[in-house]
């Protein structure tokens, strides 16, 4: 990191790179304010990809308001996340109970092939959040995101509880 501040203190940075990379240095040390000050920082400067780590810093100072905020930012912006960007802000979606914006979001998530967007498929699909409740297309999505490398412990749970269920 050390390498990288000396870079901006010489006024060498191209396109918000370095502040980028010192942005998530301090988020690696779990230093959310200082990580969100670089990643504006990297932003205004062009960096490209850095709205969805600043909402997963204000997620986990639980400001969910903001993290959410820049989630639609990442999305908007066409960041190139995996489906990260859209299961972030449907897993947000889904614990603020917006059932239909949950399963809308997850739903894209899942099509980018996200695991963890999979699983919030599941998760609507089991609970009847913003789909009618069908646990056989739970099972189906559960499954799915265990294919691709879903590693939550509730997803174990979830398979248990649909097997439970006779699906």
């Amino acid at each position: 990191m050390e390498y990288y501040l000396k870079s901006i203190e010489a006024g060498e940075d191209n396109g918000g790179v370095n502040y980028n990379n010192v942005g998530m240095r301090y988020w690696d040390m779990d230093e959310n304010e200082k990580a969100i000050e670089y990643l504006l920082k990297a932003s205004e400067l062009g960096a490209k990809d850095v709205f969805n780590a600043i909402g997963e810093n204000y997620a986990e100072m639980g400001d969910t308001d903001r993290a959410l905020e820049y989630y639609l930012k990442s999305i908007e912006a066409n960041e190139n996340m995996e489906g990260a960007n859209y299961s972030n802000a449907a897993n947000l979606y889904y614990n603020m109970k917006e059932s239909d914006k949950a399963f809308e979001y997850a739903l894209k998530a899942e099509e980018l092939e996200s695991a963890n967007g999979t699983f919030i498929v599941a998760l609507c699909y089991g609970n009847g959040v913003g789909v009618e409740q069908d646990y056989a297309k739970a099972m189906e999505y559960c499954l799915k995101a265990q294919e691709r490398g879903y590693k939550g412990s509730n997803l174990a749970e979830a398979i248990e509880i649909l097997k439970g269920l006779g699906y």
